[in-house]
């Protein structure tokens, strides 16, 4: 059987360039995200050994910890507010949290909140108000609930 050319070649052989560039746009960003994540990756550890030195201990920055510290940072830093799963993720890059190493990180968000709030003894509370949860720190300082809700004087 003879090739016969029909204007669905050249249609195809264009798209087939498309195709082939956008692939190597593709490997070229994958090179540049890995060296952009080196780069991410350097510049937290030296943030972390200059943070006391900074006189920002205490836990005043999110660089360097896990996603689970990260999240009750978070929440215990809004104390009194809640949030939804995106106004943490949010809150979590506003202050610096690098998220290059989650695959999901909303996926991995989800999995920590849930975690905290069905724990024996939770850390956090989860209201449910149509589609949509929010999440809160529980106050876990007498104290500080107390002054909290002025009964204290």
């Amino acid at each position: 059987m003879a090739y016969i050319e029909t204007e669905y070649d050249n249609v195809w052989r264009e798209i087939y360039r498309k195709r082939k560039a956008l692939m190597e746009r593709h490997a070229e960003l994958e090179v540049e995200i890995g060296d952009v994540s080196n780069q991410l990756s350097h510049l937290n550890e030296i943030l972390i050994h200059l943070e006391p030195l900074a006189g920002l201990g205490n836990e005043k920055t999110i660089i360097g910890m896990g996603i689970t510290d990260a999240i009750r940072w978070t929440l215990k830093n809004v104390e009194g507010q809640r949030m939804s799963p995106t106004d943490i993720r949010d809150e979590l890059l506003k202050h610096g949290y690098d998220m290059t190493g989650l695959t999901v990180p909303m996926s991995s968000i989800y999995k920590v909140l849930s975690r905290l709030a069905d724990q024996k003894k939770p850390e956090i509370t989860r209201e449910t108000e149509g589609n949509n949860v929010f999440y809160s720190w529980i106050v876990t300082d007498p104290a500080r609930a107390l002054a909290d809700s002025g009964d204290v004087t």
